[in-house]
């Protein structure tokens, strides 16, 4: 896998590269046209890799997603389209391997002429993972257990409404639909029956909405698998999610996180059998805390946390081939590093140091200049933020300033090459950027982290205000024409602004930004979210945390001077445009 993280960025630039040239700087329609490879599967002799590209339609607003493979045996290799498709997959041998396509699942043999064999799937196939040995698949896939309104009017089989008595009836962008995505089991190479092995639980696994493949996992026998789901009564209001293991064949299932109250997720058995990795968090409700690395050993039950001390959060976390050591990815002071400890005596080592250097991989594409930057903050300490500067940047020069507030709110600003919030596109028209990791953002210890919640409108936005102003001090920008931007609780600290930022910007853009934390609360389907973050259930909200937090006080102390006014949308209005509820976007010039 490793092997894969280091291969992958150049065979994007190789992919990417063989785009049209004409335009010297990055344009919106170029970075809509790039094709996105992802989903990278070394194979077990590492002689091949497995990767997907997506190539979107502009035109048409879409996009089609194929399978492709690259021989690394051969030094300039081109990569070759395997076929339409997603999530490839290897068998044992390296010499096979399936992945996922319409009508099924297709396996292919790299030593064989021949067509490929075609596994039909009824009802279709969610996250895929091969057992050892080849013989078995797992995969997710929705069943529809809840009754809805279409099943108790059968004379209205087009009808659309929709009824509920308990939450949650949306999250995020999906409408309950009376489905649960439950785990499966099917032979692969011979018939043989689909095994529910969650049948008539109202349960899901991978815990919605954003959870994957990294959820489940086989052990190295292909006897049991793996999973996290959240058996709960009250999901809306808990983070208790669980690792449960079950037999390949059906059967008991079993907590093996049982009184830990936290998100545990990602289990990873190790090669030899013995031990189950895992990452948790101790804290119930509050999902950003300080993701932790633990062992479950099998033959005791015991679970152990390796790196009590280590002040930083854990992902992707890796096995040695040897069962001796552990790899993980950190966000690590606005860069992700990859760190490692062994087993026998726990200790988080640094693997990888430094920032890559980005560039959109376009030929002849002048390319913005992305530097880490330590900028004085408030209390006269360093504050970390990433400074992007345009294509040719002169500093005898000045430029207007985009100060950008990211999200969350707990969510690094780090390298990433975003097709949304993209640096790159904003330098190429002409501003410096300046992306602040500010109070609450992962990277920087937990207390840092934390100082977020239930102070919304206080440190936080100090920092962005320490940053704006150290920036407005240097001689290549002009502090007339700055400007903030952001979304989410980015454009919360735009709303924010507004009514705090003093004289500091001429131009304000807030994209589905909470402004009434109020409506918000009413309009959240994750209640452990709001909960925590305001510190108790709505009463304590208005009391605690508004006036002083909430964006709409502040506006309507300054709206006199907006020069182009916006109207916030109620909840319902908001639902009616399909956005997140409480949420309103606007662009507002200031006088």
């Amino acid at each position: 896998m490793m092997t894969a993280m280091r291969i992958l960025p150049s065979m994007l630039a190789a992919g990417l590269a063989a785009l049209p040239s004409a335009q010297e700087v990055l344009t919106p329609e170029r970075l809509l046209s790039l094709h996105r490879a992802g989903s990278p599967r070394l194979a077990p002799d590492g002689k091949h890799l497995l990767f997907t590209v997506t190539t979107p339609d502009v035109e048409r607003d879409t996009s089609a997603t194929g399978v492709w493979l690259l021989d690394l045996t051969r030094d300039g290799a081109e990569p070759v389209e395997v076929g339409a498709g997603h999530s490839p997959r290897w068998l044992d041998s390296g010499a096979e391997f399936v992945w996922v396509t319409d009508a099924g699942l297709r396996l292919r043999n790299l030593l064989e002429d021949g067509p490929d064999r075609v596994l039909p799937v009824r009802g279709g196939l969610g996250s895929l993972l091969l057992a050892p040995g080849g013989t078995r698949f797992a995969f997710t896939r929705n069943v529809k257990l809840d009754v809805v309104v279409a099943d108790q009017n059968k004379d209205l089989p087009a009808a659309n409404a929709r009824a509920y008595d308990d939450l949650m009836v949306r999250h995020w962008d999906r409408w309950r639909d009376g489905t649960y995505s439950h785990l499966f089991v099917q032979p692969l190479l011979r018939d043989g029956p689909t095994v529910d092995l969650m049948a008539g639980e109202k349960v899901h696994t991978p815990l919605p909405p954003f959870g994957g493949v990294e959820q489940i996992a086989w052990s190295p026998d292909g006897k049991e698998l793996c999973y996290t789901a959240r058996r709960v009564a009250d999901p809306e209001q808990s983070t208790d999610s669980s690792l449960w293991v079950v037999s390949a064949n059906g059967g008991e299932h079993r907590n093996l996180t049982a009184g830990m109250p936290g998100y545990d997720l990602e289990p990873r058995y190790s090669p030899d059998g013995r031990w189950i990795a895992f990452s948790s968090m101790a804290r119930g409700g509050f999902e950003a805390d300080r993701v932790r690395l633990f062992v479950h050993e099998r033959r005791t039950g015991e679970n152990r946390e390796l790196l009590p001390d280590f002040d930083g959060s854990v992902h992707d976390v890796t096995w040695s081939s040897d069962s001796r050591q552990l790899f993980f990815t950190v966000d690590w002071r606005g860069s992700t590093q990859v760190f490692r400890t062994p087993l026998a005596e726990p200790e988080a080592q640094q693997v990888t140091r430094g920032h890559r250097r980005q560039r959109p991989c376009l030929r002849r594409a002048r390319a913005a200049e992305r530097r880490r930057g330590m900028v004085r903050r408030h209390r006269r300490q360093a504050h970390h933020a990433w400074i992007v500067k345009p294509p040719g940047f002169d500093a005898k020069k000045r430029y207007p300033m985009l100060l950008y507030c990211q999200g969350g709110p707990q969510s690094m600003v780090g390298q990433w090459f975003s097709y949304r919030w993209n640096f790159h596109l904003m330098a190429a028209k002409g501003y410096v950027v300046a992306a602040v990791n500010r109070r609450g953002l992962p990277g920087f210890g937990q207390a840092w982290n934390d100082e977020i919640s239930r102070d919304w409108g206080g440190q936080a936005m100090r920092d962005l205000l320490s940053v704006c102003d150290a920036m407005q001090a240097r001689d290549y920008i002009d502090e007339r024409r700055t400007a903030a931007v952001g979304a989410s609780f980015g454009g919360y600290s735009v709303f924010w602004l507004m009514g705090n930022g003093g004289d500091r910007f001429a131009c304000m853009i807030s994209h589905c930004g909470v402004f009434n934390l109020e409506s918000m609360y009413l309009a959240t389907e994750e209640l452990f979210f709001v909960d925590w973050e305001f510190g108790g259930p709505y009463p304590d909200l208005c009391t605690n945390q508004h006036p002083r937090h909430a964006p709409s006080t502040p506006m309507r102390q300054k709206s006199g001077r907006l020069r182009r006014p916006f109207a916030p949308r109620t909840p319902w209005q908001n639902a009616q445009r399909g956005q997140r509820p409480a949420c309103a976007s606007a662009v507002a010039f200031l006088a």
